[in-house]
């Protein structure tokens, strides 16, 4: 926890300064190869020493720490002041569907397929690693990056009608 205490701080700050498009899909890309590397480091080299884990675990903490703050940015970007708190709701709900399907994924690797614990952790970085790389694809972080006017934009013409109309 304290590396992503620590990633929140210094990586919330790197995403207000660049595009955090890349910086969500770099977050996700690098957290979801670390995953894989927790599950099958020690299965590829037979490391089984404790600070192994707990080096890899808290440079996951860190990669993933970006993606809070990203993902709150751009929301922010898109949606006004009316409706973000109820869609920032709901996304914190995802925590929730992915710890069900997390262990929905253990159940089938570990009793259906027999495959050890390590193929648990391979397969959801995987799945994490492939999500960054649709991100980097397909994420707009703000409207203006497909031709739509800002939030900023629309009030100040919103204001400068009301003052034109007296």
């Amino acid at each position: 926890m304290w590396t992503y205490a620590f990633g929140l701080v210094v990586l919330g700050d790197v995403g207000d300064r660049l595009n955090l498009r890349w910086v969500l899909a770099v977050a996700m890309c690098a957290s979801g190869m670390i995953t894989a590397l927790f599950g099958m480091g020690p299965y590829w080299t037979s490391v089984q020493s404790p600070i192994f884990y707990g080096v890899v675990w808290g440079l996951n903490g860190f990669a993933q720490s970006a993606c809070w703050p990203a993902v709150v940015a751009v929301v922010g970007h898109w949606l006004g002041k009316g409706v973000r708190g109820g869609v920032m709701g709901l996304w914190s709900g995802n925590a929730s569907a992915g710890n069900g399907l997390g262990d929905l994924l253990g159940y089938v690797v570990l009793q259906e397929s027999g495959l050890g614990w390590q193929w648990c952790l391979l397969i959801s970085g995987g799945a994490l690693l492939v999500g960054g790389l649709v991100i980097g694809v397909a994420l707009r972080a703000h409207p203006h990056d497909v031709g739509l006017p800002t939030h900023a934009a629309i009030a100040a013409q919103s204001e400068t009608n009301e003052l034109l109309t007296g």
